[in-house]
C-alpha cells in the first residue's frame, strides 16, 4: 500500500536554554520578595526562648495511642565481603536515603546510602520485605566509589524505570545508577557538572510535584537538580537525560551555605518549585517545568538553617516549612500563607527534620531527628495549627517522644505509605550512639487501625455500615472497616451482599477511614468470581450519593456503587479531600461488571479535592467506570493534583466491550494540575455517548495532563471509539496531551468524529508524541469544524493561536530513511514540529496525525 506522510499539528514556541549568570556586586542574586517575614517572637537580642514541657491533653493522649512504635530491622544482606562486613561491624554511619519502587511490585523500596572506609555502599531493603509484624528486613548492598551525601531517586533517563543519583560534594561530579525497572542497575554513569554539588533535588519534568507515596510508586520522568558552588559562586544546574541543560550561577553572600534542598508546589500554582535554604537565606526558583531557571525570589531569615522539612502545618492547604538552625537547638516554622515564623526551642540538639502524617486530622505533623539521643519528637500538626495563632512564649512546646532502640540515633527518616491505613508510616535509619551499641541500621514505624465490623446488609443498626461510619467518625483514627456478613444474611443474593441505601450515609469527616470490600471475599471466599462482592444501591435512595470523603487519607477498596442519581450526586463523592483513594471497584455496573447499573456521576472530586488517586498502577488498583452520566468529573479552581491511572472507563470489567458514559472523563470550573493516566498506568476511555475526556467551561481549566491512554481502543486494540470526540478542550489553558517521552503519548483512534478538538478560547496547549489515526474526521480539529487555512505569517488568533500547519513539499524514501522538505508560515520564535505516517489521508486531504 501506499504510504503517505501528512502533517502536523504540534508547533510551539520554546524558551531558549542556557547558562544565565547574575551581574556581579548584586547583594543578593534573583529578585527580593516582596513580603517581608514576621515572627511571632523577638528573636534576636531577648532572652532564649524557654523550653517547655511535652502536651499534657486529651488530644495529645489520643495522638500518642496513634502513634506507630519503631521496631529495629534485622537485615538479610544480599553483598560482597565487604558490604557484609559493613553490617556485622560496628559503628556503620548512614548518610541519606530516598524511596522508590525500583522493582515496580506496586510496593515502596528504599535506597540508603552509607559511609564505607572504601568510599560508600547503597543499601535497597525491598517494599516486599517490609511486612507488618516481623522484624527482619531482605536488602542489597552495592560498593560505590564515593560517599552518598546527596541522594536521588527518579526516573532520571525517561524510560519508565527508577534510577539513583548520588554526589559526594567533594567533587564536580555527579553519578546516575540506571534501574532495570527489575531492581538492578546498571554500573554509575558519571555526569560532569560545572560546580561541586553539595545538595541534589528531583521533580517531574512537567506537571505539579507528586506527594510522597504517590512520587514512590509513579514512574515519571524527573530532572534532577545538583547545587552547590564554583569558583566562589553558587549555581544550580538542571540535568536531563544524563546531560547537563540548564545553568545559573549565584553570588551569594558568604555566609550562604547550600544546607538542604526540597522540591515542592510553594506558590500553589500546580508546578513545581525548589526551595533552597543555607546561612540566613531561603532561595526559590518557581516553576521548573520551565527551561531555564527564570524566576527566583530570595527571602532572607534571623537564624543560620542546617535543615528543613516542607509539609503543610496548619492544614490549610499549602506547604510550609520547618527549619532547624545551625545549633539544632531551635526550629522556625514558616508559616507560607502569612511568611510569619513561630520560633520553638527543643529540649536536645535535633540531626534533622522530616514530615509525615502520623494521624488522621489534615495538617502534616512534624518529626524531630535526635542529634544524641535514641528517639523522634513528634509534634503534632494539630498543635503546631494552635500555635500559629498563639503567643509562643506562652505556649508549651508540643513534643512528643517515641523511643528507638538504645543506642541507636536516628540519622535519617522517609514516610512511606506500606500498611494501607490512611496515615504514614516511617523508615528510619539511624547509627551508633557513642554510649551504647545499635543493633540495626534500620527502624520501621508502622502504624495500627481500630478495626470496625460490618455484620449485616441492614441500612441502619448494629453492625451496619451506617453504624461503622459513625463509629469510624467519633474515633481518633486511624479505622478499617471490615466487612463480615453471613451467607444467611437476607441480603446475600446471586453470590453478592447488597447494602440497599434509604437515606444519606454519614460523610466521612475523621479521615484516616479504610472501607474494605477485600475482607468480606476473605470471610466467604470469592462468590462473585474475580469481582467485589459488597454493593451499594441507591435504588430505594431517592436523590443522594453512595459515599462521601469529606477528609483526607480516606480508602475505598473492592465495593460496587451503582444507581445513585440526582443532580451533584455521584457513586463518590470527595469533597475537599486530600490523598483519598478509590480502588478496585465497579462503578455503574451490575455485578458481573457486564452490564449498566449507571449513575449521575461515578466519581465526583469538587471543592478543593487534591491529590487523591483514582485507580493506580497495579492491576488490583483497577477501577470499571461506566454507564454513568459521568464517569469521572473534577470541577472547582481548587481541584488539583488528583491522579486518575489505570481505569477502565466506559467498558465492561474485561475491557472488551462497549458501557457507555455519556462524557468518560470532564475537568471543568477551573480544576488545574490533574493528571490523567501516566507511563504505565493509562486508562482506557471508550465508548463514551459524547467525549472521551472534556476540559471545558465554566472556568478556564489549565495544566492538566493526559498521558498513556488508549482512548477508543480497548486493551486488546479492538475499535470501542467516542462519539463526539476523544478529547476535548473547549476551555483550557496549556494542558499537555502526550509527551516526548517513552509511554508517554496516548493512542487515540476509531471516534465517530475527531480524535482531539481544541475550540473556544484555549491557548497553549500541547499534543505531543500521540498515535492519532481512524477516526473519522480529522485527528485534530482546531475550531472543531474542519482544516483551518493557514494564514500569512499566522497573526490570526483561535484556539491555540489557530497554529499554521507545516506544508510537506517532497517526501523521498530513502534506504533506511525518509527525507522531508517543507516549509512552515508562522511568527518568530522556536518551534517544534512532528511528523507521523498514515496509511491515508483523511478525505479533506490532510493528515490524522
Amino acid at each position: 500500500m501506499r504510504r503517505w506522510a501528512c502533517a502536523i499539528v504540534v508547533i510551539f514556541v520554546l524558551s531558549l536554554r542556557g547558562d544565565r549568570t547574575f551581574p556581579e556586586g548584586a547583594e543578593v542574586a534573583g529578585r527580593s520578595i516582596s513580603r517581608v517575614i514576621r515572627h511571632k517572637a523577638r528573636l534576636w537580642g531577648s532572652p532564649p526562648i524557654p523550653v517547655r514541657d511535652p502536651i499534657r491533653s486529651e488530644s495529645a493522649s489520643e495522638f500518642v495511642r496513634a502513634l506507630p512504635l519503631p521496631r529495629a530491622l534485622s537485615v538479610d544482606i544480599e553483598a560482597g565481603p565487604a558490604g557484609r562486613m559493613l553490617f556485622e561491624s560496628r559503628g556503620r554511619i548512614p548518610l541519606s536515603l530516598a524511596v522508590a519502587d525500583f522493582d515496580e511490585d506496586g510496593r515502596a523500596d528504599a535506597v540508603a546510602g552509607f559511609h564505607a572506609s572504601w568510599g560508600g555502599a547503597l543499601v535497597l531493603p525491598f517494599g516486599g520485605s517490609f511486612v507488618r509484624g516481623e522484624d527482619r528486613l531482605r536488602a542489597r548492598a552495592v560498593d560505590i566509589p564515593i560517599e552518598p551525601r546527596a541522594l536521588q531517586a527518579g526516573d532520571f533517563d525517561g524510560d519508565g524505570h527508577a534510577d539513583i543519583a548520588i554526589a559526594d560534594g567533594s567533587a564536580a561530579r555527579a553519578f546516575v545508577f540506571l534501574g532495570d525497572g527489575r531492581g538492578h542497575f546498571a554500573a554509575p554513569r558519571e555526569i560532569a557538572l560545572p560546580i561541586v554539588p553539595r545538595l541534589l533535588a528531583s521533580a517531574p519534568r512537567v506537571g505539579p510535584p507528586l506527594r510522597p507515596a504517590m512520587r514512590a510508586l509513579l514512574r515519571v520522568p524527573a530532572d534532577l537538580f545538583a547545587i552547590g558552588e564554583a569558583e566562589g559562586r553558587w549555581g544550580i544546574v538542571r540535568v536531563r537525560d544524563l546531560a547537563v541543560t540548564d545553568v545559573v550561577t549565584l553570588p551569594m553572600p558568604p555566609a550562604w551555605h547550600a544546607a538542604s534542598a526540597v522540591t515542592t508546589d510553594w506558590d500553589d500554582d500546580a508546578r513545581a518549585d525548589l526551595l533552597i535554604v543555607g546561612g540566613d537565606r531561603l532561595l526559590i526558583v518557581s516553576d521548573l517545568t520551565r527551561e531555564g531557571f527564570a524566576a527566583l525570589d530570595i527571602i532572607p531569615l534571623e537564624i543560620l538553617v542546617r535543615a528543613l522539612a516542607v509539609g503543610d502545618f496548619d492544614g490549610d492547604r499549602r506547604v510550609d516549612l520547618a527549619l532547624l538552625d545551625d545549633s539544632g537547638r531551635r526550629v522556625d516554622i514558616l508559616w507560607n500563607a502569612s511568611l510569619e515564623t513561630t520560633p520553638i526551642a527543643l529540649s536536645q540538639a535535633a540531626r534533622a527534620l522530616a514530615s509525615a502524617h502520623l494521624d488522621t486530622d489534615s495538617a502534616a505533623d512534624l518529626v524531630i531527628l535526635a542529634a544524641h539521643a535514641a528517639r523522634l519528637d513528634i509534634w503534632p500538626g494539630r498543635q503546631l495549627r494552635h500555635m500559629r495563632r498563639a503567643d509562643v512564649l506562652a505556649y508549651g512546646a508540643p513534643g512528643v517522644s517515641i523511643p528507638l532502640t538504645a543506642g541507636c540515633a536516628p540519622v535519617t527518616a522517609e514516610a512511606l505509605s506500606l500498611s494501607g491505613i490512611g496515615v504514614d508510616d516511617l523508615l528510619i535509619t539511624s547509627r551508633e550512639i557513642s554510649s551504647g551499641r545499635c543493633p540495626s541500621a534500620f527502624h520501621l514505624a508502622t502504624a495500627q487501625a481500630n478495626e470496625l465490623v460490618v455484620t449485616t446488609t441492614s441500612d441502619d443498626g448494629p453492625g451496619s455500615l451506617r453504624q461503622a461510619l459513625g463509629e469510624a467518625n467519633a474515633s481518633s483514627g486511624p479505622d478499617i472497616i471490615r466487612f463480615r456478613i453471613p451467607t444467611s444474611d437476607p441480603g446475600f443474593f446471586a453470590g453478592v451482599f447488597v447494602i440497599r441505601v434509604r437515606s444519606p450515609l454519614p460523610e466521612i469527616r475523621g479521615g484516616g477511614v479504610t472501607l474494605d470490600g477485600a475482607s468480606q471475599i476473605a470471610f466467604t471466599g470469592a462468590t462473585n468470581g474475580d469481582r467485589p462482592v459488597i454493593v451499594l444501591t441507591g435504588e430505594i435512595g431517592g436523590t443522594i450519593s453512595g459515599l462521601v470523603l469529606a477528609s483526607d487519607r480516606n480508602t475505598v477498596r473492592r465495593l460496587i456503587l451503582s444507581r445513585f442519581v440526582g443532580a451533584d450526586q455521584a457513586a463518590i463523592v470527595i469533597r475537599g479531600g486530600a490523598e483519598n483513594a478509590v480502588e478496585g471497584c465497579l462503578i455503574g455496573t451490575n455485578v458481573t461488571g457486564g452490564g449498566p447499573a449507571g449513575n449521575t456521576t461515578g466519581v465526583l472530586l469538587i471543592e478543593g479535592a487534591r491529590e487523591n488517586r483514582i485507580g493506580g498502577t497495579s492491576a488490583e488498583a483497577r477501577n470499571v467506570i461506566s454507564a454513568n452520566t459521568t464517569g469521572i468529573l473534577l470541577r472547582g479552581a481548587t481541584t488539583t493534583g488528583n491522579l486518575i491511572l489505570g481505569n477502565l472507563i466506559g467498558t465492561t470489567a474485561d475491557g472488551e466491550a462497549p458501557l457507555a458514559n455519556v462524557d468518560g472523563v470532564r475537568i471543568e470550573g477551573g480544576a488545574n494540575g490533574n493528571r490523567v493516566g501516566a507511563p504505565g498506568a493509562g486508562n482506557v476511555i471508550a465508548a463514551s455517548v459524547g467525549n472521551g475526556l472534556w476540559i471545558r467551561a465554566p472556568g478556564s481549566a489549565d495544566r492538566n495532563i493526559v498521558q498513556a491512554n488508549r482512548i477508543g481502543v480497548s486493551p486488546s486494540g479492538a475499535p470501542l471509539g467516542n462519539r463526539v470526540a476523544g478529547i476535548a478542550i473547549s476551555s483550557g489553558h496549556e494542558n499537555l496531551i502526550g509527551g516526548t517521552e517513552a509511554g508517554e503519548g496516548n493512542l487515540i483512534a476509531y471516534q465517530r468524529g475527531v480524535g482531539l478538538q481544541i475550540s473556544g478560547a484555549s491557548r497553549g496547549n500541547r499534543i505531543l508524541g500521540n498515535s492519532i489515526w481512524n477516526n473519522g474526521e480529522l485527528g485534530i480539529d482546531l475550531r472543531g469544524d474542519g482544516p483551518t487555512a493557514n494564514d500569512p505569517g499566522d497573526a490570526d488568533t483561535g484556539p491555540n493561536d489557530l497554529q499554521n500547519f507545516p506544508v510537506i513539499v517532497t517526501a523521498v524514501q530513502r534506504p533506511n530513511r525518509l527525507v522531508l522538505t517543507g516549509t512552515l508560515d508562522t511568527r518568530a520564535g522556536d518551534v517544534r514540529v512532528e511528523f507521523f505516517a498514515n496509511a491515508a489521508c483523511h478525505a479533506s486531504g490532510f493528515g490524522e496525525g
